[in-house]
C-alpha cells in the first residue's frame, strides 16, 4: 500500500509537469501566431516547430477562388461538389466532396486569410449550435478576396434550406392511401 501510494504521488507530479509543459508550448505557438492543428483544404503548412505557416497548395489556388465565386454567383452546393468531383479534386481525405464539406469551406475565414477560433454556442435546452469564429488565431495568405468571401456567405445565408428535390416525385402521393 506504500509503494502504490508512493507511485500515485510521483505519477502525479509527472503528470503536472506534462501539463505545463503542454501549456508553454501552446503559450509560445499563440504568440507566434503559428499554424495549431491541420492545414485548412487547398493549403499546406510549413515552418519550425513553434512557427508553422500555412502556404496555399497548387490545387488550392486554383479551385477554392473558382468554388466562392461559383456559390456567390449562385450555383447551390451540390452542383459545385459535382464539378469538383468532375474535375478530379479529392475532397479532404481523399473522398469525394459534400455539399455539407463545401458549406464548411466556404464558412471558413481562412480562405480570406484569417485563421479564428471556432466558438460553439449552445441553446437553452443545451443542444450545441452552428459555431461562430472569434479571435484571429493565425494570418495567412488569402485565396479569396474578403468582398468575394462575404458575398458566398450572404448567398448561403439568404438561399432556403430544403431537402433534396426529386423532380419526377408522384404529384397525388399524399392524397392517396390505404386505410
Amino acid at each position: 500500500q506504500v509503494l502504490t501510494f508512493i507511485a500515485g504521488l510521483v505519477n502525479h507530479e509527472k503528470s503536472k509537469h506534462i501539463a505545463e509543459q503542454v501549456g508553454l508550448a501552446f503559450t509560445k505557438i499563440g504568440e507566434n501566431m503559428a499554424l495549431e492543428g491541420k492545414p485548412t483544404w487547398g493549403y499546406t503548412s510549413t515552418g519550425t516547430k513553434y512557427n508553422r505557416q500555412l502556404i496555399p497548395a497548387p490545387e488550392g489556388r486554383k479551385y477554392v477562388p473558382q468554388v466562392f465565386l461559383r456559390v456567390s454567383k449562385g450555383d447551390s452546393l451540390a452542383t459545385v461538389a459535382r464539378w469538383l468531383d468532375s474535375q478530379g479534386v479529392r475532397a479532404p481525405g481523399g473522398k469525394q466532396w459534400w455539399p455539407k464539406t463545401l458549406n464548411q469551406m466556404v464558412r471558413c475565414p481562412t480562405y480570406m486569410g484569417l485563421r479564428c477560433e471556432l466558438v460553439l454556442g449552445k441553446t437553452s435546452t443545451g443542444k450545441p449550435t452552428r459555431g461562430t469564429y472569434g479571435r484571429v488565431l493565425h494570418k495567412c495568405e488569402a485565396l479569396v478576396p474578403a468582398d468575394v468571401w462575404k458575398a458566398a456567405n450572404a448567398r448561403l445565408d439568404a438561399k432556403p434550406k430544403r431537402g433534396p428535390a426529386l423532380p419526377d416525385r408522384a404529384m397525388l402521393t399524399s392524397v392517396i392511401f390505404c386505410p
